[in-house]
């Protein structure tokens, strides 16, 4: 394959893309998801577990990341899921709101989790699209930490205007943005990342694209990436690129560039590489699945011999860790989880009764509900359709019917009627109380102007 790159560094070689025999089974696994559920396997395809059952098309899991010694954290509507193999649920924790680059809040579902190697902490990203006043409009997205066993605020390991976190150490994040901010590190506690390299050190600027979406090995040896875009108009679509580090990505404040090695051919849908324990075979996701590539070596030379196989058939967003496919029997819990040390704002019952329902409005300012409606939480609710209702005193000033799936959760934008606009929106009042009530759960807020 002729090389692509122009500049410092040029890839090396033609990239065999064939099928392999699966290697010998190891003692690590593959986290990912399939049919909207997390799943578990060995990473040559055997022992495939399904972990949890609750999760649907409208309701699905997002971004499983693996800890060291298995477990499991996950993103499930507005929240955090941590999971034991055998999936059940540890806790619930429901992170707070960020902030995103042009200072307005950002909240909802957790697009990105990565729990860290020890399972003591846990990473979370909210995106969203907006066309603030004064701002171009533009997906934005912002980072923070909490710990696994409970939710902190965002002060205490502080945020970042970045995405798609990974760990480097235990105190150090990766994170990729836009154009000029492609990768970055971060470490816990300080006001912002530090830029590493973007795809231009490689390629210069006139050939420069697209360049993020990556995962390091655990000796910091070998960063690998997704490269480009996925464009039909001119036929151009995404590789998986890897390259040699240098210096220490643990500890060095940058490190220097990486050397660009080798990459794959193009595949449209290319996502979400994920290094094995070894750091000699990586797994990413294409729309027919995940496949692993194994014989990864950063020499220039050798990229003629590394090749890939499809080993989990419909699967996507693997993660890659040490521990083995060991799930323990089921408690007597269910996927409805005991919150446990969570945040997720339900109350539990006693004597096994299950945790009570409960409403949570994200939403506390009189001028953006006017605007753009009320973000109403619901928890532990009964499936199927429930009714949303907000009142101003006895006056019902709002109502949504939702559909409400098998988990009990969900999150639901409600707006006001007309007339309830014109009595919340144009009072002179300072604060406005309002009740918010959906399957016999109740939340009162004070609205502020």
């Amino acid at each position: 394959m002729k090389s692509i790159l122009s500049g410092r560094v040029a890839l090396a070689g033609a990239l065999a893309v064939s099928l392999i025999a699966p290697a010998a089974a190891s003692a690590d696994s593959i986290v990912y998801i399939k049919d909207h559920n997390v799943w578990l396997s060995q990473p040559d395809g055997a022992k495939q577990t399904q972990v949890t059952t609750d999760g649907t098309f409208e309701y699905p899991y997002r971004s499983p990341s693996q800890a060291d010694n298995g477990t499991i954290a996950a993103s499930l509507g507005t929240n955090i899921v941590v999971l034991e193999q055998n999936g059940n649920v540890v806790r619930k924790l429901d992170p707070p709101a960020l902030v995103d680059s042009v200072s307005h809040p950002i909240d909802g579902v957790p697009v990105d989790v990565a729990i860290s190697p020890d399972a003591a902490r846990i990473a979370y990203s909210f995106a969203s699209y907006s066309c603030p006043v004064g701002a171009s409009c533009a997906a934005r997205t912002a980072t923070s930490v909490t710990d696994a066993d409970k939710v902190v605020p965002p002060s205490t390991y502080g945020q970042v205007v970045y995405g798609d976190p990974s760990w480097v150490s235990g105190s150090r994040l990766m994170l990729h943005g836009g154009y000029l901010s492609q990768n970055n590190l971060w470490d816990l506690g300080q006001a912002d990342r530090f830029h590493w390299f973007d795809d231009q050190d490689w390629a210069g600027q006139g050939n420069s694209t697209d360049l993020g979406d990556a995962d390091l090995s655990r000796d910091g040896r070998l960063w690998v990436g997704v490269r480009g875009y996925d464009s039909d108009v001119d036929n151009h679509f995404r590789r998986v690129i890897w390259a040699k580090t240098n210096g220490n990505p643990g500890t060095d404040t940058p490190p220097p560039t990486p050397e660009a090695t080798c990459l794959t051919e193009e595949g449209k849908g290319t996502n979400g590489p994920s290094i094995a324990p070894s750091g000699d075979a990586f797994a990413y996701a294409r729309p027919d699945g995940i496949l692993v590539f194994r014989g990864v070596s950063t020499d220039p030379a050798r990229c003629g011999e590394a090749a890939d196989s499809l080993v989990l058939p419909g699967g996507s967003e693997p993660d890659w860790g040490p521990a083995d496919v060991n799930p323990q029997p089921r408690g007597t819990g269910d996927n409805g989880g005991n919150n446990n040390g969570g945040n997720s704002g339900g109350d539990h019952g006693d004597g096994g009764a299950g945790p009570k329902a409960s409403v949570k409005v994200s939403v506390t300012r009189l001028k953006s509900a006017c605007r753009s409606g009320l973000k109403v939480r619901l928890a532990n609710v009964p499936a199927g359709r429930q009714t949303i209702v907000i009142r101003r005193g006895k006056t019902t000033v709002g109502k949504r019917g939702v559909k409400v799936g098998r988990s009990g959760a969900g999150a639901f934008v409600v707006k006001f009627s007309r007339s309830g606009q014109r009595s919340v929106c144009n009072t002179k009042a300072r604060s406005v109380k309002l009740t918010v009530t959906a399957a016999g759960a109740k939340r009162v807020v004070a609205l502020k102007r």
